[in-house]
């Protein structure tokens, strides 16, 4: 007897990408592991010019914002990002 799968079996699981906003990013390497489970990076973010230098020469795909958390609003954090 050949019975066709219902339409709850024949559904797969839709996957959807993961995205990260990573606030004091340092030198990336909680970047690099997040990267490897495979999330994305929306932006990654450090007060550090020396930080955002080694993320910008190892990622140059990602979005790296130099800026400090404490004198930012979500606005312009944002405006980065999206």
């Amino acid at each position: 007897m050949n019975r066709s799968p219902s339409p709850a079996q024949k559904a797969k699981p839709v996957r959807r990408e993961l995205f990260t906003l990573e606030i004091c990013a340092g030198g990336g390497g909680a970047a690099l592991g997040l990267e490897q489970a495979g999330f994305s990076h929306a932006a990654l973010m450090d007060n550090n010019s020396h930080a955002c230098a080694t993320l910008r020469s190892n990622r140059p795909y990602w979005n790296v914002i130099e800026a400090d958390k404490c004198l930012n609003d979500s606005a312009r954090v944002m405006s980065f990002v999206c």
